[in-house]
């Protein structure tokens, strides 16, 4: 073999070698941004079922304040309910099943009867205070 014909080789796998790492590289950058964007919108987006559910929140209190009828309506406070419907949007970033949503289901159902226990120790332990 020739010095020219090794030199021609050995610049050949550099420049390959540099067009492989280039392409590894930009393959990692490309995932990294994307990984990132998905991050930003899903963050985006509960912050908008949150702000939601603060108005339906919202409203749901309003209705309830308004009513004249004589009718003893609750409304969870809500820092509880925005617990419960931060469970509801946990649901958004899992690939449900029916198996699946059932289990999400029952847990929820639990979160919310623990909640309505906890607001009523909480009304038995402000009347008894004040």
């Amino acid at each position: 073999m020739s010095d020219q014909t090794l030199a021609l080789i050995v610049a050949l796998v550099a420049v390959v070698g540099s067009v492989l790492t280039s392409v590894v590289t930009a393959v990692f950058a490309y995932r990294s941004t994307r990984l990132a964007k998905e991050a930003e919108e899903r963050i985006a987006n509960k912050e908008q079922i949150i702000n939601a559910a603060y108005k339906n929140w919202e409203r749901r209190f309003d209705f309830v304040t308004q009513q004249g009828d004589g009718v003893t309506r609750t409304v969870l406070p809500l820092s509880e309910y925005i617990v419960m419907i931060s469970k509801y949007v946990s649901l958004l970033d899992e690939d449900i099943t029916a198996e699946r949503l059932a289990e999400k289901t029952k847990e929820i159902v639990e979160i919310q009867v623990a909640l309505r226990n906890h607001q009523q120790l909480m009304k038995e332990r402000f009347s008894r205070e004040y």
